[in-house]
């Protein structure tokens, strides 16, 4: 093996790689293995290798990494993944938790449908910032990205839901909290009855700081996600990319309803832990991302 770079890694590391690396998807396994370490694709026949870039950006390791004939071309390289595979597992004894922390406040029930193709919603759909969001834009968006169709028991041992966004095994471990970055209605959104219940309002600052740093904008309302981690969990082994995917497919959906109503939509590059911790109503939740909804200009 040869490293542009000797110089950081002390030789018995060297060497270790050395035996260790005989092709590239043993040299992913063997430096996925140390902490904090990553390989970083530098071109075709080249790849980095080393801690992360946090701590240092370039290292290199020439195309010899292994002379192997069975080593995989560097396009399938950059497919492959540490992600392990998900298995359903039937004796988690799961359980959906319910948030029960102060009256709701109900959002109008009076819920308006666009009559919009669904092609040309998604011509039209783009990433963008607007005004403060107003209560009955609020409710459509909740309503129509959220809409219950059905529930039957379910193969886990707790019932199957069948909504307007999917969700693996019908689980929906999502949960939405409502966070103006102005005055309007705020908190946890409660699907069942279609209301907002109260939240502590640190969570308000937190993601008013949040979206000043990201965005650099200061109207519109925050829809931050907040997973039923255990849910997942006692469903599935290795749950992590279920709820990632989960994630995905209700940022996607959000901002589709959001372009059908004339609503502006961007999805935030956070996960959002300390503010879905700081509601102080959602115990056992982790963040999974949020997006940002406001009124076009």
């Amino acid at each position: 093996m040869l490293m542009d770079d000797r110089s950081f890694f002390p030789k018995p590391t060297r060497s270790w790689l050395c035996r260790r690396a005989r092709s590239a998807s043993q040299l992913r396994q063997s430096v996925c293995r140390r902490p904090n370490w990553c390989i970083i694709p530098k071109h075709p026949g080249k790849l980095s290798v080393g801690p992360i870039p946090a701590i240092r950006a370039h290292w290199h390791v020439a195309g010899a990494v292994g002379a192997s004939s069975t080593m995989r071309s560097w396009e399938t390289f950059m497919a492959s993944h540490i992600n392990l595979e998900p298995a359903p597992r039937f004796d988690g004894k799961p359980h959906r938790r319910v948030i029960e922390a102060g009256p709701l406040q109900l959002l109008p029930r009076s819920v308006r449908t666009p009559d919009t193709a669904f092609i040309d919603v998604l011509k039209t759909r783009r990433s963008g910032v607007g005004g403060p969001l107003g209560i009955n834009d609020l409710s459509a968006l909740l309503w129509h990205s959220t809409g219950l169709r059905s529930r039957v028991p379910g193969r886990f041992g707790v019932p199957a839901e069948s909504r307007n966004c999917p969700s693996g095994g019908g689980l929906h471990p999502i949960k939405l909290l409502v966070l103006p970055l102005g005055d309007g209605i705020s908190g946890y959104y409660d699907d069942r009855h279609h209301g907002v219940g109260p939240v502590q309002t640190i969570a308000l600052a937190a993601n008013r700081e949040s979206i000043s740093k990201i965005l650099g904008h200061g109207h519109g309302t925050t829809i931050q996600f907040a997973a039923d981690k255990a849910l997942l969990d006692a469903c599935y082994d290795n749950a992590g990319s279920i709820l990632w995917r989960d994630a995905g497919a209700l940022v996607a959906t959000m901002c589709l309803v959001a372009t059908a109503l004339g609503i502006t939509s961007c999805p935030i590059g956070r996960v959002g832990d300390d503010i879905v911790a700081a509601t102080g109503v959602m115990e056992g939740f982790v963040g999974a991302g949020a997006v940002h909804f406001g009124v076009a200009k």
